[in-house]
């Protein structure tokens, strides 16, 4: 049959260029493997060929990406990935988003991303570069498993991102379809979900999957190094790689919590969701690598944990896609996929990577050189005993994170807290706690020996200053727990101790981009504390008639009818009215205060939204009033969305008119220290990594150098 209108040409080239994708990095991988064993084959050959299947592998992968933004943009609806995430109302920067909200287009990115850095890797020529693509072009290999459609013996892998609407299993014998006139019914797609059409949202999810990308790289070093056996010369040249890995999974990370705080009503930026701390496990990890790699530089001892770590970090990358993508986190994450076909190869990538680079680390280990003396009150010693505590805290987050995994596999129904929140900070706060104390003192100690007469006159004022300061924070925050006094002694202690080694000891302050990172932390740390543990429901409590209406339900929560105005902590509040925009609402709130003639006057207003959505959902967006000392968050509990409107909650047994809405309205304190403390400790690792890309060139001449002579003397 003819089906008019279709544009199948578009979709076939796109499916051709996946599949030329595929095979040229196939045969890429072939070819840099081979080329690896230069005293057997003419490694120059089969490097240029690698290099020119690489090149043609990612030619075609931005081609594919340029295809499905063109029939995005175009709204080629026949094609079953466009009408599921896009429509004719969104902008272009929100049609850009849809290239990447779906599994198939997320991971598409993730290639593109990989691919662009195999290319920056290629102009390379230091010794690792044919056993770091090799790596890189095995992974690509995996990762395009995911976006071509395989059948394989009867069974099918992967997603067809190409695919026609009518050619979805679900619509397979539909009688819609068999009309050869039937984009003409199709007027729209489903659209974009409305928690993504967010400006931190059109960034965060590339910025998170170049972070993904960009964790190959320390991985694929440390398995290069135990492969040629250069135990010692890959850290060089890995440092620069973990540092921008770190600064831009932790820019990912920030701007999907600066997300969650503009857009989700849970007050907050961090609600250890599964899927957020399954991101975050990879960052503490590289952390933790980043930090061993820099102490294996002095001390040998060292060596074995700054690979197992650099090698977990990248595994741990791929059991967070795992997680997402896998179905299993479906009822437990607001993020989370549901099983497409692409567990199979990825359980497949996890057990290649993690099986052959612990083998190849179990088996060379012995052969590290190692220091004959290691000091305890050393710099290294302690970072040491730091990024042990780090992995303890990763470890109780992915385990907690895992238990949906942990039932499905003994068959169990373990299941933890309601209270997510509380029972992950009762857990990280200790963690923290000994983390930043660890931290703080440190940073006076040197590397190998130290006097000790000398370190406690250097630490005395740091240590003295961060003890009054935590009492006098103990008499002016409200009802501090125990713990929470411990994480606000070291965040203060950190603080301290970094602006002391910043100013008192500059000259004697080697690593000054660790030194800020650290500062950065403290800040991001304190503010947490402050903001979260002593913010307050300003509306809790404010009228009588509330309760009249809702009962226990409202607590928290006050109901404003048109034209009242009702005390909320230090305002007064009103209702003037709603206006409307296609589908989104906004409900004018003004917060008002009294001048002596006990007049009401405007000091501001807010305008939380509620986007309605019938195919999805409606969505409760909230809005902020920024003062520099405090944040006044407000949004919509209920609200009609028609004339009336009765809620489905059990809990809500009225109805509700357009005069009548119920809102909530918290008070944050001095929140903007968080973004301010996360910003500086991820512009110490940029630093980091601009201080060691000026040392690259001779560092990769040392390290060939030195490579060279290995392979000579075996």
């Amino acid at each position: 049959m003819l089906y008019i209108g279709e544009h199948f040409a578009v979709g076939f080239t796109a499916k051709i260029l996946l599949w030329v994708s595929f095979a040229s990095i196939f045969f890429a991988a072939i070819c840099y493997y081979i080329s690896c064993y230069d005293k057997r084959t003419n490694y120059r050959t089969w490097r240029f060929h690698a290099s020119n299947l690489f090149r043609l592998h990612f030619l075609s992968i931005a081609a594919v990406v340029g295809f499905l933004t063109y029939i995005i943009e175009s709204h080629y609806f026949e094609f079953s990935y466009v009408w599921k995430h896009s429509s004719k109302d969104l902008s272009f920067a929100y049609l850009l988003s849809s290239v990447w909200s779906g599994q198939e287009g997320s991971i598409l990115i993730w290639i593109f991303f990989q691919g662009f850095i195999g290319m920056l890797i290629m102009k390379k020529t230091n010794c690792f570069e044919r056993h770091v693509l090799t790596i890189i072009s095995i992974s690509q290999l995996f990762l395009m498993t995911a976006i071509i459609n395989i059948n394989l013996f009867g069974l099918k892998f992967g997603a067809d991102i190409f695919q026609l609407l009518r050619e979805a299993p679900e619509n397979i014998g539909n009688s819609f379809f068999k009309n050869p006139d039937y984009l003409q019914n199709i007027k729209d797609g489903a659209g974009l979900n409305p928690l993504l059409q967010n400006v931190w949202m059109k960034i965060h999810p590339p910025v998170l999957f170049l972070g993904f990308a960009l964790a190959i790289v320390p991985f694929a070093y440390t398995v290069a190094a135990l492969w040629k056996r250069c135990y010692q010369e890959w850290l060089k040249l890995v440092l620069p790689w973990i540092s921008i890995t770190v600064f831009v999974l932790g820019l990912g990370l920030l701007m999907g919590g600066a997300w969650a705080y503009q857009d989700l009503t849970f007050g907050g930026f961090w609600q250890w969701d599964p899927v957020e701390n399954s991101s975050l496990v990879p960052w503490i990890i590289l952390i933790s690598s980043l930090h061993l790699a820099l102490i294996s530089k002095v001390n040998n001892q060292f060596l074995f944990p700054a690979y197992f770590l650099t090698i977990l970090s990248y595994i741990f990358v791929l059991y967070s896609t795992f997680l997402t993508r896998s179905g299993l986190l479906v009822n437990t994450s607001a993020h989370a996929f549901g099983n497409t076909g692409q567990t199979f190869f990825l359980i497949l990538n996890i057990l290649v990577f993690l099986i052959v680079s612990m083998f190849l680390l179990f088996n060379k280990w012995r052969k590290f050189p190692k220091n004959e003396n290691e000091q305890i009150f050393s710099r290294e010693f302690w970072m040491f005993a730091g990024s042990v505590v780090l992995m303890l805290s990763a470890f109780q987050i992915i385990f907690s994170t895992s238990v949906p995994l942990l039932n499905k596999i003994f068959g169990t129904s373990v299941s933890l807290s309601t209270k997510m929140i509380e029972y992950y900070n009762n857990w990280q706060i200790p963690f923290a706690s000994v983390i930043l104390i660890v931290i703080a003192f440190t940073q006076f100690l040197k590397y190998r020996s130290n006097d000790k007469i000398l370190f406690i006159k250097k630490v005395s004022f740091s240590f003295i200053l961060s003890v009054c300061l935590s009492v006098l924070l103990y008499f002016y925050l409200d009802n501090i727990k125990p713990y929470y006094l411990a994480l606000a002694f070291a965040s203060i202690f950190v603080i301290i101790s970094s602006l002391d080694n910043l100013f008192r000891f500059f000259h004697e302050s080697t690593n000054k981009a660790a030194i800020i990172s650290h500062l950065g932390l403290g800040i991001f740390l304190s503010a947490c504390l402050l903001a979260f543990s002593q913010s307050k429901i300003l509306t809790e409590k404010t009228n009588s008639s509330s309760t009249k209406y809702y009962n226990s339900f409202n607590e928290g929560n006050i109901v404003l009818h048109k034209g009242d105005i009702l005390p909320v902590g230090p305002y007064y509040i009103s209702y003037p009215g709603f206006s409307k925009e296609k589908n989104t609402i906004s409900y004018q709130l003004d917060f008002l205060d009294k001048n002596n003639k006990g007049n009401y006057f405007k000091k501001f207003s807010v305008f939380p939204k509620i986007i309605t959505n019938s195919a999805m959902g409606n969505v409760y967006v909230p809005d902020t009033k920024h003062f520099f000392n405090k944040d006044i968050f407000t949004y919509i509990k209920y609200a009609a969305t028609s004339d009336y409107i009765q809620e489905t909650d059990n809990k809500l047994s009225n109805y509700i008119s357009n005069d009548v809405i119920v809102i909530k309205t918290l008070e944050f304190p001095f929140i903007f220290l968080v973004w301010t403390g996360a910003i500086i400790m991820l512009s110490g690792f940029i630093y980091s990594f601009v201080k060691r890309k000026k040392n690259r060139n001779a560092d990769e001449a040392d390290c060939s150098a030195m490579a060279n002579q290995i392979l000579k003397q075996n």
